[in-house]
């Protein structure tokens, strides 16, 4: 039972990786909290709905549709956000906190419209018999979830440290203005980051649709989530979200299989609270200084 409660949960939580590696991105190249991040993640699923329950697509080049449709949608929120936010006399981090407070009631609002709030499921018909992993069984839509989160977790890491692009959001990363002074384009970098944390984010609500039921609202719950799991891994650490992202969803898990799922909650933000009172940083640094010894060795 317990392994069995740690294997769900590290499915929940290769999702929460997901959404939280692009909240981290963000926020770290542009310095923006993008309040808007859960609607992405319910566009991906509510495109994915379209795209196999209406136009009846299979449902690989469904997911693939629908985190290019968010990719759209990112980058036009941040071309409005680039041209509100740099009005005259504007403050740049309270207006684009308003922005993406505005987006995200928006988009919300225009998935209520749309799909009605009667909830709906991807009809992907994945198979859904257990898979035995040896230590344990997991059905196969869940299976096919955490690989794809494992496989877009391990390219969005090579991206970002193994290609030019990467390297020059990297470097914005660390300084903006002297990056900026080397010659990076950071207005492409700009549209590229957003774009790619939506589409992290949108493919994590492409991947739960199949799994979960989608419902116009369901940004919301996932939004504190991913702000809870970026703060415990420490704002602008890509190691510091997928260790949190992991820890959390497992702990969830177990809190809801031995505990009570009402308490599940409770728990993650108690972390994150404990977490901020002894490491303020998150975990990251910590992370950071382990990778260290170790090369160092």
């Amino acid at each position: 039972m317990l392994v069995q409660q740690i294997l769900n949960g590290l499915v929940i939580g290769s999702v929460y990786v997901l959404i939280a590696s692009g909240l981290t991105i963000i926020f770290g190249v542009m310095n923006i909290v993008n309040f808007a991040h859960g609607e992405f993640y319910m566009l991906g699923a509510l495109f994915t709905i379209i795209a196999v329950n209406f136009i009846h697509l299979n449902f690989i080049l469904a997911v693939v549709v629908a985190i290019a449709m968010v990719a759209a949608v990112g980058l036009l929120c941040e071309r409005v956000i680039h041209l509100v936010s740099h009005l005259p006399l504007s403050d740049y981090l309270y207006t684009t906190s308003l922005i993406t407070i505005g987006m995200s009631i928006f988009l919300a609002n225009t998935a209520n419209i749309l799909m009605k709030p009667r909830p709906r499921m991807v009809e992907a018909h994945l198979p859904e018999q257990p898979v035995s992993l040896g230590i344990g069984t997991l059905p196969g839509t869940k299976l096919i979830v955490f690989g794809v989160a494992v496989v877009a977790t391990v390219v969005f890491s090579l991206y970002m440290y193994r290609t030019r692009w990467g390297k020059a959001t990297l470097a914005t990363f660390e300084h903006r203005e002297a990056a900026q002074a080397m010659g990076i384009n950071i207005r492409a970098i700009d549209r590229i980051t957003f774009s790619l944390g939506a589409v992290m984010a949108g493919l994590g609500g492409a991947l739960i649709g199949s799994v979960y039921y989608f419902t116009p609202t369901m940004g919301l719950g996932v939004i504190a989530k991913a702000f809870a799991v970026t703060i415990i891994g420490g704002l602008g650490s890509f190691s510091g979200a997928i260790v949190a992202g992991l820890l959390l969803g497992i702990v969830e898990s177990l809190v809801a299989g031995f505990v009570s799922s009402s308490m599940t909650n409770v728990v993650s933000f108690s972390i994150m609270v404990v977490v901020l009172l002894l490491m303020p940083r998150g975990i990251g640094p910590l992370l950071s200084r382990v990778r260290r010894r170790g090369a160092l060795r």
